[in-house]
């Protein structure tokens, strides 16, 4: 284009030059003067105008040019920023897909560490259960070696402490007796007989002289009353607490007016608590020389006094009418607990041991079964 302005600046010169030759022709002619700068300029004139547009158009093409450059550097930095926003959404989707993995690996280092914590607190816990169970083994042997004690105590303390007359054999008279309980030692003075049966039997009742009231209430044939040395009933908790202890038999002693002798032998007495109202539980097999075992029909019942009735006679109170507390049912069939008379009658009140006839002296003793 620079070119061109060139070519087109020579021409001009050329043309003015051609000019100022028919200028100087016209200066002898001075008609032919404004003749001369008419054509001149008709000629000139097309000219500059061809130069200043095709100078305008220069200009204007290289404004356009510039324009073109400056929107190609533009296109050519969106695509640069196109080509970046591809980049960088692709980045930002690397980095999601990154941050979800560090997410699930996160929720799982999680769940391994909160795994990981239950099986460490697994572990104490079987630790300690282990800890307990070894524990308990030890305490089971100290148990074991305690239990094994007390049956050694228990062994001294029945050869040093007698439960029973037969410790002192053919030593009749009254001697100390302890009998275990549930939460005490029962300790306890006791009449040894030797006489009536052999050696080691215990009198728990005696009828001998009738100076002994056995009218008595509940309490007092629970704890026991009377004199050793007389007529006396040893106590229900205290019989009780015997023959809970070991087997023990029974020995009814009775003798009568006449001055005969009998007996009735059990070889498994035994009665309840109070709880169950001192029942004859048990009294085994029977012997003896005395024609019938009137004891029979009182066993398995309960005891009665007057101010506790346990009998099974429907018309009244068989305590209060025969005087006495006693195992009665309806009433009753022997009757040790009874009045002593002076003679052989008839009487439901007296001390007998069938058909109402009167003793003269009962006994009742108890000895160990397997001595």
């Amino acid at each position: 284009m620079k070119s061109f302005i060139k070519c087109a600046s020579s021409l001009l010169i050329l043309c003015i030059a051609s000019s100022s030759a028919q200028y100087e022709n016209c200066e002898i002619n001075n008609e032919l003067d404004k003749q001369c700068g008419a054509y001149t300029y008709s000629v000139v004139k097309p000219f500059f105008r061809y130069v200043q547009q095709i100078t305008d158009d220069i200009d204007k093409s290289e404004l356009k040019d510039k324009e073109i450059k400056e929107q190609k550097e533009k296109l050519l930095q969106l695509d640069i920023n196109a080509v970046t926003n591809r980049e960088l959404r692709s980045q930002v989707a690397d980095l999601r897909q990154n941050n979800n993995y560090l997410q699930r690996t996160i929720d799982g280092l999680t769940l391994i560490s909160k795994c990981e914590t239950c099986e460490n607190r697994f572990n104490a816990l079987g630790k300690a259960l282990a800890e307990c169970n070894n524990e308990l083994s030890r305490r089971k042997i100290d148990l074991k070696a305690c239990q094994s004690n007390i049956s050694e105590k228990e062994i001294l303390i029945d050869l040093l402490a007698p439960n029973s007359c037969v410790r002192f054999g053919q030593a009749a008279g009254i001697h100390r007796i302890e009998v275990p309980g549930i939460n005490s030692l029962l300790s306890f003075d006791a009449l040894c007989d030797s006489k009536a049966a052999g050696p080691g039997w215990m009198v728990i009742q005696r009828r001998f002289d009738g100076k002994e009231n056995f009218y008595r209430d509940w309490a007092s044939y629970r704890d026991g009353f009377g004199l050793l040395d007389g007529d006396f009933f040893l106590g229900l908790e205290k019989i009780y607490r015997l023959t809970s202890s070991q087997q023990f038999e029974l020995y009814m002693y009775m003798e009568g007016f006449d001055g005969s002798i009998k007996y009735a032998r059990y070889d498994h007495f035994a009665i309840s608590g109070e709880d169950d109202g001192y029942a004859l539980t048990s009294l085994g097999a029977f012997s003896g020389n005395v024609p019938i075992d009137e004891l029979r029909y009182h066993e398995h019942q309960k005891f009665s006094t007057f101010d506790r009735e346990n009998d099974i006679w429907p018309k009244g109170n068989c305590a209060v009418d025969y005087r006495a507390g006693w195992w009665y049912k309806a009433c009753a069939k022997c009757h040790f607990t009874g009045r002593i008379l002076d003679r052989s009658v008839r009487n439901g009140t007296s001390a007998y041991w069938h058909d109402f006839m009167a003793l003269r002296r009962v006994q009742m003793l108890i000895r160990p079964k397997d001595k």
